[in-house]
């Protein structure tokens, strides 16, 4: 299962979890995440929101019930080796138990 795959599937049978059981379900550690995020867009499974200024980007996961759409916001910071890496997590105590994907990378790579 690709990187990809595995967030569309976590995603998919898992909105609510604990911060180490969404590591192990995607290894945060690695650098695809961003590459699988942008694939997702370019085939349309993600709606991409830009921010203004300061302010991230936005992904929102499309899904079958356009209700709760799950939102994947992305947070950008500068690092020396341009390394992508990123941390997921959900917050329990938002209204649909979204997940929510920390990017961290130079946004003008």
């Amino acid at each position: 299962m690709n990187k990809k795959e595995k967030i569309l599937n976590y995603l998919k049978h898992n909105l609510i979890g604990t911060r180490k059981q969404i590591a192990q379900a995607i290894d945060y550690s690695e650098s695809a995440t961003y590459s699988g995020l942008m694939e997702l867009l370019e085939e349309n499974q993600v709606d991409r929101e830009q921010g203004k200024g300061r302010k991230p980007d936005t992904y929102y996961l499309k899904n079958n019930s356009k209700k709760t759409p799950k939102k994947i916001k992305s947070k950008f910071s500068s690092f020396p080796d341009e390394k992508i890496y990123t941390k997921v997590f959900s917050l329990d105590d938002l209204e649909h138990k979204e997940v929510i994907i920390l990017i961290l990378t130079d946004r003008n790579a």
